[in-house]
């Protein structure tokens, strides 16, 4: 894929969809202005991760009260992309073990680091949570996307144990600020 191309976090799908309910705060228009930014620059695509069609669609279902209307409009925008990125063994076998197995070495208690080294494979098990490592199972699943087809990732999430982890380094850019300015350049200098 371009490395230009984008794959939208779950958050960034929420923000759109408060964006068609009408919602106009500075961060939901942020989004929806990088959004078509994106999409009408040099052919450059979003995707979303199997991850996250997952995670709208179990929040939606979970919602109490729901408002249905706000529901179908989620679900609008959660149609309008439709290339959604599976997980296949690349991104399981090259691009998460390698993250999670990063992540259990720096942040995993001693003691079970210890223990994990003298098991056999019949015996070992991953023996820590997602939240003992300081970290969202799903996102894992969403930035070993991201590497496994060269995107740039775009969140609002703060990542930080997962990208210090990430070698090499994603991209990362967070559209709910607004657009960096770009300065052009003149023939003519200031006199």
């Amino acid at each position: 894929m371009n490395n230009a191309d984008f794959l939208l976090d779950t958050n960034m799908l929420g923000y759109l969809t408060e964006a068609k309910c009408g919602r106009d705060q500075p961060h939901v228009k942020n989004v929806q202005e990088r959004v078509t930014q994106a999409t009408n620059k040099n052919g450059r695509r979003l995707f979303i991760a199997a991850i996250t069609a997952g995670e709208c669609e179990c929040g939606l279902r979970m919602a109490r009260r729901a408002d249905l209307a706000q529901q179908a409009l989620a679900r609008e925008v959660l149609r309008s992309f439709p290339a959604v990125l599976s997980i296949d063994n690349s991104i399981a076998i090259d691009h998460y073990a390698g993250l999670r197995a990063k992540l259990f070495e720096r942040f995993a208690p001693k003691t079970v680091r210890e223990t994990a080294k003298n098991c056999c494979v019949e015996q070992w098990i991953d023996p820590v949570t997602g939240k003992t490592l300081g970290v969202d199972e799903n996102d894992l699943w969403i930035v070993a996307t991201a590497m496994a087809h060269n995107l740039t990732l775009v969140t609002n999430d703060k990542l930080k144990r997962i990208i210090e982890a990430v070698d090499p380094p994603i991209r990362i850019e967070n559209w709910t600020e607004p657009a960096p300015l770009t300065v052009s350049h003149h023939a003519h200098a200031f006199r």
